[in-house]
């Protein structure tokens, strides 16, 4: 053994439980705003949940259900990423970390969706009197007719 490889080990710290050769975890700091990540996507599928479920049988209920699962999809890629990530290293952790941004990428372009489908339309939930408007129209059209006369 040469003098320099002995100072080369004299310099480190040897840990007897870490494999030198094993890359060390340098990422697991970043694991609560992953987390905060994941939680800020469940967090905004709960009003599309709820609206989904009042919608009782609308007859654009499948389109509405079909975004509503591609937002549980996209939300399964972040959470399968923000599991992965703070565990990585090297070039996987540069695979999985572009990943993630693709998933919320995804995520919110799929909420927007959602948003742009269910603001164009007037959706009636369980609940609302679906002939409201109708009535009001009638009222409308009567007290025009009678003003005429």
């Amino acid at each position: 053994m040469s003098s320099t490889s002995i100072e080369v080990v004299a310099d480190k710290k040897l840990d007897p439980f870490h494999n030198p050769t094993y890359p060390q975890r340098v990422h697991i700091l970043e694991r609560p705003q992953l987390e905060q990540a994941l939680r800020s996507c469940e967090e905004r599928i709960l009003p599309v949940r709820q609206k989904l479920n009042a919608l009782g049988n609308h007859p654009e209920r499948p389109t509405f259900e079909r975004l509503y699962h591609q937002l549980l999809g996209a939300r399964d890629q972040v959470a399968e990423s923000v599991r992965r990530l703070p565990l990585e290293t090297g070039g996987l952790y540069h695979e999985d970390k572009d990943r993630f941004e693709q998933a919320l990428a995804a995520f919110d372009r799929v909420l927007k969706r959602w948003v742009k489908v269910v603001g164009s339309r007037r959706l009636h939930v369980v609940g609302d009197d679906p002939g409201a408007s109708l009535k009001g129209c009638v009222a409308n059209r009567r007290r025009r007719i009678d003003n005429l006369g």
